[in-house]
């Protein structure tokens, strides 16, 4: 393993063992460069001499480069001896007598093929983050291809428009100048020429009056006959030179060419120009939400009766004045069906002073009525018994149902329960087209339409529609962007939202359908697959926890979308980072509860109070569980839990009560299932 002539140890790059191809002796690189003279190297442990045209021409001896390094890696540095074991503790490879003689006696220690398959599942087990941080990358540097791309066309589209922009003031301009210097010209000439006809004009009249000076002389020295003769001419003459003239015009007859004026012209030239370029798509100021936040805009509040602050509280809501009803039969009032027109605004639910106090509906209203509710608290509109704080009188409907769609069992499920808040039971209905889970779900007129999500373990983009009135399923009309799973879809009005997801890895894309065809908005500030989404009582999007974020983790914070500004605004974090969650809104604030945080299922609530912006801890479910699906009633009374998993598909159905801060197990599914939807529809 050493140079014949140097006595060294073979090793790289410098002592590299070549074989001399005359004598077959190998020698190490250096002292093949001593011994090389007139290319010719004298072999010293033959003599054999071995012409070359250089050192580099004789071969590399791999195999004594190999056996070295083999035979370093099996012997102990310390000992020269063959390694036998390996420590776990101290995470070095040992002979007999590192065992015996160097402390390693207590320690944990395995045999080489333990600790290298030991050694080979660590590195495994790093293998999936290596391939999603990859993807993440990969997919990244896709996005950021894209949006170099954007940027230019950006860039160019926005170059384009200033120089056509520039070009048709510049164009405006010169055409204004040269009418201006035309009109100028025209009247100058004119102005001239009325100058010069003036003249004129006066050197008759003054040839006139001198004619006129003539015969006045004539008239003092002629007969008498002479003159009455030449009376009547004389008479004209002189009435002739009296005539006066109008007088000069001395206004400016360029008054109308002013810097101002040009000023003026060209600044609105510059405003009508730049009024052809493209605007922003600025959102609509009046949105529509559904039934379960608009009806509380429509009473005065929440506990029927108008607050002492109602001099200085604005008015969220303006009805309109209606006729009132002719005496006879009491005249029952329309039930209010669909989506309901409101103004964006923030709906004042309860008093500033005791809501900072309160974490609870029943703690704020028996702060508000320690004694109970006054005599006088019944509204003249909507009158109802405050006693048993009887809100679903405000907006009950003649049928409730809570619909629970597909999702997993002990397989993929294509089953359609319902729930009938009549009959107190589950029904089940017409089975979809197909086994979705993972998917989203949102009420659009009088179907659900159901999108998205894994087929088979597949992700797809296909939509599927349920019509509410025939029980019957078909092909959805129009399709996600592109295919994914875990997202989070809302609806406002008869625009569609999609958030966050996952394509193979967790995505920020924010989209929007309006009925015709989909447009890309600004995406979220983080990853999010598994998250929940719901729009707030101030008619912005909430996107709240999920698993992704810079660390690929369980996250506890959440974004705030303003569909007025079209950008995203993080809020602050959950007590409990949270994935496979579900979200609500009621007028007070958002619910998130359930979820999965990385190392136990969930059974906590808490509620995000817009207006004092933090979250409040509230009651706990019964059941811990994740990939769950909530709902809100429409009377803002109750939540709903439904199904999700915690080591088994579940059936478990709880109610919170807002008022109460209570959970109550109802009426469990027929079949358990989790990472399904459900919605709350009155018909």
């Amino acid at each position: 393993m050493e140079c014949y002539e140097c006595h060294l140890d073979f090793e790289e790059p410098h002592r590299i063992p070549r074989i001399l191809t005359t004598c077959g002796h190998s020698m190490c690189q250096s002292c093949l460069n001593t011994l090389w003279k007139n290319s010719i190297v004298t072999c010293p442990q033959c003599n054999v001499k071995n012409p070359a045209a250089s050192v580099l021409s004789f071969p590399a001896n791999l195999a004594l480069i190999q056996l070295r390094q083999k035979s370093s890696i099996d012997t102990c540095d310390i000992h020269n001896k063959n390694i036998e074991a390996y420590c776990n503790t101290d995470k070095k490879v040992l002979c007999v007598s590192c065992i015996l003689d160097d402390g390693h006696k207590s320690h944990d220690i395995t045999s080489i093929a333990k600790a290298s398959l030991r050694q080979k599942d660590v590195l495994n087990a790093y293998s999936g983050s290596v391939i999603m941080n990859e993807t993440l990358i990969q997919k990244e540097e896709q996005e950021l291809e894209s949006l170099s791309k954007s940027i230019k066309e950006s860039y160019e589209k926005i170059q384009e428009d200033l120089h056509l922009m520039y070009d048709s003031i510049k164009e405006a301009m010169v055409q204004r100048e040269a009418e201006n210097n035309e009109k100028l010209k025209l009247i100058l000439q004119s102005e001239l020429s009325n100058i010069e006809n003036r003249h004129n004009s006066n050197q008759k009249q003054l040839c006139i009056i001198q004619s006129y000076k003539d015969e006045l002389l004539r008239n003092e020295v002629e007969n008498d006959l002479e003159i009455m003769s030449k009376a009547i001419k004389r008479e004209v003459l002189a009435k002739q030179a009296c005539a006066k003239s109008n007088g000069l015009n001395k206004n400016d007859p360029f008054a109308q060419f002013s810097r101002d004026n040009e000023a003026n012209f060209f600044w609105k030239l510059i405003k009508q120009v730049f009024s052809c370029a493209p605007k922003p798509n600025v959102p609509k100021k009046e949105e529509t939400v559904p039934l379960a936040l608009a009806s509380i805009a429509f009473t005065k509040d929440l506990r029927g009766r108008q607050p002492e602050a109602e001099q200085r509280k604005p008015q969220v809501i303006k009805k309109e004045q209606k006729p009132k009803p002719k005496p006879g039969k009491p005249q029952k009032k329309p039930m209010q069906k669909g989506p309901v027109v409101v103004k964006r605004a923030t709906l004042t639910l309860y008093d500033d002073e005791f809501r900072k106090e309160c974490n609870t509906p029943k703690e704020q209203i028996e702060m508000e009525w320690p004694k109970g509710p006054s005599k006088d608290t019944n509204s003249d509109e909507e009158s109802f018994s405050m006693k048993s704080f009887d809100l679903a009188s405000l907006c009950r409907t003649p049928k409730s149902y809570i619909y629970a769609i597909s999702g997993f069992s002990d397989k993929s499920l294509q089953t359609l329960e319902c729930f009938n808040f009549t009959t107190n039971c589950w029904d089940f209905l017409a089975d979809s087209l197909s086994s979705r889970t993972q998917f989203g779900a949102v009420s659009y007129k009088d179907n659900i339409i159901v999108m998205g999500g894994k087929i088979a373990g597949k992700r797809v983009s296909t939509c599927e529609n349920y019509s509410l009135l025939s029980n019957e399923w078909s092909i959805g009309d129009f399709e996600l962007l592109s295919s994914r799973s875990g997202f989070a879809a809302m609806s406002i009005s008869n625009d569609i939202y999609v958030a966050g997801g996952s394509d193979g890895v967790p995505i920020k894309n924010f989209e929007l359908f309006n009925g015709e065809e989909w447009s890309s908005l600004a995406g979220l500030k983080n990853r999010r697959d598994e998250l929940a989404g719901t729009v707030g009582p101030d008619l912005n999007i909430y996107a709240i926890g999920g698993y992704g974020g810079p660390d690929m983790n369980c996250m506890n914070h959440g974004e705030r979308y303003c569909l007025e500004t079209g950008s995203w605004k993080d809020i602050p974090p959950m007590s409990t980072p949270r994935r496979a969650l579900s979200a609500v809104t009621l007028p007070d604030g958002i619910y998130a509860l359930g979820g999965y945080d990385g190392s136990k299922y969930l059974r906590t609530l808490e509620k995000y109070d817009i207006r004092m912006g933090k979250w409040v801890n509230l009651a706990q479910m019964k059941t811990p569980r994740c990939t769950l699906s909530a709902v809100a009633s429409p009377d803002c009374q109750f939540i709903y839990a439904v199904g999700g998993f915690n080591g088994n598909a579940l059936n478990v159905v709880e109610r919170y009560s807002v008022v109460e801060d209570k959970w109550t197990e109802i009426v469990p599914m027929q079949h358990p299932r989790f990472m399904h939807c459900c919605l709350y529809i009155s018909l």
